[in-house]
């Protein structure tokens, strides 16, 4: 909203304007206005009044006297001068004028039923050097939205800490919108030539007539337990509700957290009862919510919330006609996201929601249709500086390493999205890849099958858009597979797969570079390789923790199913590497995979008899017990696209899993 018309008018007046007795309004010794005094001024080019959609904004709480309610303020402005910045610990915006210019600030109220508003009280902090004769300070009026003729109504000017503006005796009632809610306006101005002076609220009080004959009742409910197991039962009581002038007359319960009261089934049955026994029906975090009424129609709300532990899970992407294949889950600014392949296509989809629990909570975009290769067996997300970027390997041909960034911090478009070939190296590339942001950039792991050999590609620019340097990481001839990324001490750092020169014996290795980028060949050395004599050893994937780094592995007894889960963290302190065996277990379909929650480490694995399991610690270093949990049933699982992800989201483990005998992706939540 712009404000050269009214600007335009208060350059010329004001002299009238900073006069009371010009303007109307006489000013006692505090700077307030008379009651029932006020300035009106022209509101061309001004906003208009709220309507009634933007009408229904903030909600004001009940102060101790039960007749003053504190500001609440709201930013709504397009303001091209300096106005509506945050005060700090307050909820009020600060007057900012330019010299020239003007500036305002907004703040909406709601009123207990059948209270009218009599009098604003403005408290502007000392900064603002008003009143003080040293430095004259700068005129601020508060207009009100006066329903009645559809205009602002304005009050002052005031030139002092604490102002006082009374609306008529009496007429309350024509402040008040077509939804009971009143606006207020603050406004400040600066003449030409003049240094801007900023005089920021500091609190503001709102009274009303205190004869609506009516104080709202006050709700409150306790739920005992508020957390559990599946089935656990929750009491629900809400008897400490009360109403100050009357009684409580009905309760309405919203169980599942929509919003809605007295729905269908339990809320239905529930309705009238002030206590209740709740069983806890699915995994998640909601929150239970009683409404009360009490006997002059008055509502008041309270929400508890509670949590039913356990993994929530759920198809994320399902087709009876497609093939879908999970690859890679991330935390995108405050949201899961995750990538997967729908037979061509590359898809993106991000969450609206914290944990996506619900599969209308996603949204999908096709990121690759497959006109330029569809994507390998692991493509990689990644949160890249605030935006989301994937990498991945073509195939069939060209078998180019592909890097997909997108322009907007939740890439919910296809047009946000962008695709450049980062490597085209003769041979097939990038099958097996891992994207990360190191020191600020971000870089790609990837395997070169034709040649065999570990790749790492690092960008210059903050987005991968451009700059991209190629090298090899590691000149071990068969090397490179399963990569994983992470920084150590400063430096980029490659978990990864070697061979022996048969191709049996697998080994875990760690390269690491001496740069804080890896752009050079020669900047990489092998920090430790793990091998066996006799077992081979599988590397899951690497993650940056508490300054070290930690990664899991699956130690294979011989030519068997049979395997060791192992957990390994690099200290940072020490270069010392500390971890523990989970035990034998039968393992099918994928390398387990590692993830740090606030709780301590968690490893994700599949089993030979089609089951899926986290197995978490409460030690960093793994020296405390681990304990097992079942995650999902997998139906069967007839050839090699098994893939899966494990990441922490918003501090609980999520999975991302493909079941192919149901042609799915699922998705998985774990509550604690």
């Amino acid at each position: 909203m712009r404000f050269s018309a009214i600007a335009m008018y208060w350059a010329g007046m004001l002299a009238c304007l900073a006069c009371a007795a010009c303007s109307g309004s006489a000013s006692t010794p505090q700077g307030n206005a008379v009651p029932g005094s006020r300035l009106q001024l022209p509101v061309s080019g001004f906003p208009g009044l709220p309507d009634a959609v933007d009408d229904n904004a903030l909600h004001l709480h009940r102060s101790p006297s039960e007749q003053g309610y504190p500001f609440d303020g709201i930013d709504r402005s397009a303001d091209s001068g300096g106005g509506n910045h945050p005060v700090p610990a307050t909820a009020a915006y600060a007057l900012e004028p330019l010299a020239g210019g003007s500036a305002w600030a907004r703040y909406s109220f709601s009123l207990p039923f059948g209270e009218l508003p009599s009098r604003f009280r403005v408290h502007v902090c000392d900064e603002a050097n008003v009143g003080n004769a040293l430095a004259p300070s700068l005129p601020y009026w508060i207009g009100v939205a006066h329903y009645e003729s559809a205009r602002w109504q304005w009050f002052g000017p005031y030139s002092s800490f604490e102002a006082d503006a009374y609306l008529p005796a009496g007429l309350g009632d024509q402040y008040l919108s077509p939804l009971q809610h009143v606006h207020l306006l603050l406004l400040g101005y600066a003449p030409p030539g003049a240094v801007p002076v900023n005089p920021a609220i500091v609190n503001g009080t709102m009274y009303t007539d205190g004869i609506g004959g009516n104080q709202a009742p006050a709700a409150f409910l306790t739920a005992t337990p508020e957390k559990g197991p599946l089935g656990t039962l929750v009491d629900l009581d809400a008897t400490q509700s009360m109403d100050p002038d009357g009684s409580i007359v009905d309760y309405a319960w919203d169980l599942d957290g929509d919003n809605l009261f007295g729905e269908p089934g339990q809320e239905a049955a529930a309705q009238g009862l002030a206590t209740l026994s709740f069983s806890l029906p699915h995994p998640g975090r909601w929150n239970i919510t009683v409404q009360v009424q009490d006997d002059e129609g008055a509502l008041a709300a309270f929400a508890a919330e509670v949590t039913c532990t356990g993994w929530l899970t759920m198809d994320l992407s399902k087709s009876l006609s497609a093939t879908n294949i999970g690859f890679s889950l991330r935390e995108i600014n405050g949201y899961p996201a995750a990538v997967y392949q729908q037979d061509s296509k590359l898809i993106y989809a991000v969450a609206a929601t914290p944990f996506g629990t619900d599969p209308g909570d996603w949204q999908h975009v096709v990121v690759e249709d497959g006109s330029n290769g569809y994507p390998g067996e692991n493509a990689s997300l990644a949160n890249i500086n605030g935006r989301p970027a994937i990498a991945w390997g073509q195939n069939p041909p060209p078998h180019d390493l592909v890097y997909s960034h997108a322009s907007t911090p939740q890439g919910s478009s296809a047009a946000d999205w962008q695709s450049i070939t980062v490597d085209d190296y003769a041979g097939w590339i990038g099958n097996e890849c891992d994207l990360e942001l190191v020191n600020g950039f971000p870089a790609i792991a990837y395997d070169d099958i034709t040649n065999t050999g570990l790749r790492y590609a690092v960008s210059d620019d903050q987005y991968g858009a451009s700059g991209w340097t190629v090298v090899r990481a590691d000149n071990h001839e068969r090397s490179g597979s399963l990569p994983s990324v992470g920084v150590f001490d400063g430096s980029p750092v490659i978990l990864h797969n070697r061979w022996d020169e048969a191709g049996l014996k697998g080994r875990v290795s760690l390269m690491r570079s001496s740069t804080t980028s890896g752009s050079s060949q020669f900047d990489w050395s092998e920090l430790f390789e793990l091998s066996d004599p006799v077992d081979r050893l599988i590397p899951g994937n690497m993650v940056d923790q508490a300054g070290g780094v930690g990664f899991s592995y699956a130690r294979q007894h011989g030519i068997t199913d049979t395997f060791t889960l192992e957990y390994r963290w690099l200290d940072p302190d020490t270069t010392i590497l500390h971890g523990a065996a989970l035990g034998d277990i039968v393992l099918d379909g994928h390398v387990p995979l590692l993830c740090y929650t606030p709780a301590g480490p968690g490893i994700m694995y599949f089993t030979g008899d089609y089951k899926l399991y986290f197995a978490h610690s409460g030690e960093t270093d793994g020296s405390g017990v681990w304990q097992h949990e079942k995650i999902d049933n997998i139906q069967s699982w007839p050839s090699h696209h098994i893939q899966m992800d494990l990441q922490t989201i918003n501090g609980q483990p999520c999975a991302l899993y493909t079941d192919e005998a149901e042609q799915s992706v699922r998705y998985a939540v774990r509550f604690d």
